[in-house]
């Protein structure tokens, strides 16, 4: 089999094999059947083709707002319209108090957590990210499955810093979730793309499929606060590392899952700064320091 066949075979996304058309004009060529007689050329040829659709279709996601379409580059949410405007309001207002509150370096550095230029395009809100950029509800499927925990750490790193620099606003997100957050294996980076519920008095909505993550207390008093993200986004990497309940207790006999940082991540706690710290003590005591490559 040709080199270049077997790279297109292998190939999941299509920018990793054709930056442009001018790439694939070049690869569809060299697999035509007048051109290329290996017997792969027509299997490599349907799968470059496959590539490509897929890539500008955009493949097909859902959150609370409904279907929304992301090639990993280029992010469209074309569902409730209302949820949408929602959403891009309270993305406005969180940026507008981040400048207001943020030197220049912090602001610089709380941006590196949600989309820099998330926008109306008719009746579609579009994020484009510089970097693949995937939901993780899509990439926790794809975490190799003995380096699991060391990605989910870094994963839950940036989580429980985005949370201690909203509580720092006194903003609480409270629809911190598996839908609501992608990642960015290239750099280690996530984004939180939707804005649904955010709040600084008292929780009005709340994502209902998640509902077993909010802190039970919070249906009896509404407030917001920290606490809501801690819970979000500690039940957000329990399910990464595997337990898509959030609870964590079906994680107690994996052998993949590092139990001192399971025993940090089904712990309650109220501070988030706090609790950052606590969690970079975790990963001292239990992990050397390294960047773990994520190709996926």
């Amino acid at each position: 089999m040709n080199n270049y066949i077997n790279r297109i075979l292998s190939t999941n996304w299509y920018p990793d094999i054709c930056k442009d058309h001018a790439d694939y004009k070049i690869l569809a060529k060299n697999l035509h059947p007048d051109v290329n007689k290996d017997k792969d050329a027509v299997l490599a040829f349907t799968h470059l083709n496959n590539l490509k659709t897929d890539f500008e279709r955009g493949y097909e996601f859902r959150d609370e707002s409904g279907i929304f379409r992301s090639n990993y580059l280029v992010h469209r949410w074309e569902g409730d319209v209302d949820l949408l405007k929602k959403s891009k309001v309270n993305y406005d207002k969180i940026i507008f108090l981040a400048k207001s509150n943020f030197n220049a370096q912090s602001f610089s550095h709380f941006m590196q957590y949600i989309p820099s230029n998330l926008d109306f395009e008719g009746n579609q809100l579009v994020y484009k990210s510089g970097y693949k950029c995937i939901p993780l509800n899509k990439a926790i499927g794809l975490l190799p499955e003995n380096e699991k925990n060391k990605h989910v750490n870094w994963i839950f790193s940036r989580l429980i810093e985005f949370v201690s620099m909203l509580e720092s606003l006194e903003v609480t997100h409270a629809g911190i979730n598996p839908d609501s957050v992608f990642i960015i294996p290239e750099i280690h980076g996530i984004k939180v793309t939707s804005f649904y519920h955010i709040c600084t008095d008292k929780v009005k909505t709340i994502n209902g499929k998640y509902k077993n993550y909010y802190p039970p207390y919070m249906f009896d008093t509404k407030q917001a606060g920290s606490y809501i993200d801690i819970s979000l986004a500690k039940k957000t990497a329990i399910c990464a590392l595997g337990d898509v309940s959030g609870s964590g207790v079906r994680l107690r006999s994996d052998a993949n899952v590092n139990q001192n940082v399971l025993n940090y991540l089904m712990l309650s706690e109220t501070d988030a700064f706090h609790s950052m710290r606590t969690w970079r003590e975790t990963l001292d005591k239990n992990f050397i320091k390294e960047f773990v490559q994520l190709s996926i």
